[in-house]
């Protein structure tokens, strides 16, 4: 198994402040790998106009250290913060690493789960900008927008990283106050069902198109939460699915498990796949729509936008291509999902393989993974392993079974 470091192991360099220029990237879309790249970024969006930028807030998180504000970068994935951090004393400084949920300003702009890395110092008697790092958790909404304030940071929820051993701790002056969370545990489950904001819904019928589960569990969620009602109970368990989802996707992306249209651009692919995998999840965790028919409308309104043209006037085998694209990356969302075990195996996995004879037998993506896996086998030459790791597909599972029987008897 590779090893992994939560939130893709950046490295940071520290410098005496200069407000970092984060800002949106405007792209030209000339391919359709660029449709993709803008649509699948859709939340970086300037600062709003009016927006006021300056609380002017002081916190003394310790004796000898400042945080004078914790600002946005516009981004909703990687740096999503920036926390100016001021050592008064005549001594270095090491922070400590904390893993943390950033709930939503006012209502108004993402929620994140954030991470401040480990290893960074603060010189003495300097000023330095320190990058936070995560991911959004709410699609439905845009990002804090650069330079804009974040929540104060006392109502930072900081989760103890699993991975940490209880009863230990990093080296380090901690920066988020606040009592750090213990990380989700099953038992966490009854008590969290019996918080205000918690709605049971009945039992979904079998054949039901998308169940999550409770993270690490085969047992469903059969219900939808408001989270601002409970944002210290239900933290731990969001962290909880940033880690898993985050994790499975480094580990399948090192296997050549997953096939998308940002497979030559390993950063670009783990970074979209973990994000919207998240998405996927909370949506449907606090009773949100975002479906693949969601999907495919924001990157068809992000290619009007960008190319001026209707997608009716489009030529067709852009429309196709973009199609195709739209459904790697969903076949892609849910092998992940099911296997960091926050999505039920019921998503993908809802039909019989044994009864798969032949190319007409398969549904939806599976029908297009079939195609990919034939020009694989016919086109390129490649024996069934070889053909199942193109596509993203365990050649021994039932599914990759079923793409070899079926190939042999289309033959």
């Amino acid at each position: 198994m590779k090893s992994f470091q939560i939130f893709y192991g950046h490295s940071i360099k520290l410098s005496p402040i200069k407000l970092l220029n984060v800002v949106p990237v405007n792209i030209v879309v000339g391919t359709l790998k660029t449709i993709f790249i803008v649509t699948l970024l859709f939340c970086s969006t300037p600062l709003i106009a009016g927006e006021s930028q300056n609380e002017d807030k002081t916190y003394q998180t310790s004796e000898d250290v400042k945080i004078e504000r914790a600002r946005g970068t516009g981004q909703t994935t990687g740096h999503i913060a920036i926390l100016s951090i001021t050592n008064t004393s005549d001594s270095p400084i090491l922070l400590k690493s904390q893993t943390m949920f950033i709930p939503s300003r006012n209502d108004k702009y993402q929620s994140y789960v954030g991470r401040i890395l480990p290893g960074q110092s603060v010189p003495p008697g300097q000023t330095i900008s320190v990058l936070v790092i995560g991911f959004c958790t709410d699609v439905h909404k845009p990002p804090v927008p650069e330079g804009t304030d974040l929540p104060s940071i006392d109502r930072w929820i900081p989760v103890r990283d699993p991975s940490i051993p209880k009863g230990t701790s990093p080296e380090g002056i901690v920066i988020i106050p606040g009592k750090e969370q213990e990380p989700f545990t099953p038992e966490d489950i009854p008590k969290i069902i019996a918080l205000p904001g918690y709605t049971k819904k009945e039992q979904k019928p079998d054949g039901d198109p998308f169940i999550i589960t409770w993270p690490g569990t085969d047992s469903l969620v059969y219900g939808t939460f408001t989270i601002s009602k409970n944002e210290k109970e239900i933290a731990p368990l969001i962290v909880d699915v940033v880690i898993r989802i985050e994790k499975t996707t480094i580990e399948m992306i090192g296997d050549s498990l997953i096939n998308t249209p940002f497979s030559a651009d390993e950063k670009r692919e783990k970074e979209t796949v973990i994000q919207q995998t998240i998405w996927r999840y909370m949506a449907e965790f606090t009773g949100e729509k975002y479906g693949e028919d969601d999907f495919l409308e924001r990157i068809i309104a992000q290619y009007e936008e960008n190319t001026e043209t209707k997608i009716e006037d489009a030529p067709a085998e852009t429309v196709e291509k973009l199609e195709k694209g739209v459904d790697d990356f969903w076949g892609a969302f849910e092998l992940v999902g099911a296997k960091a075990k926050v999505f039920s195996t019921q998503n993908i996995a809802s039909i019989d393989y044994d009864s798969i004879k032949k190319k007409e037998d398969f549904d939806n993506w599976r029908r297009k993974k079939y195609d990919d896996y034939a020009v694989e086998r016919a086109l390129n030459g490649k024996n069934h392993k070889k053909a199942c790791k193109a596509i993203g597909v365990d050649p021994d599972s039932d599914f990759g079974k079923a793409l070899a029987r079926a190939y042999a008897n289309d033959k």
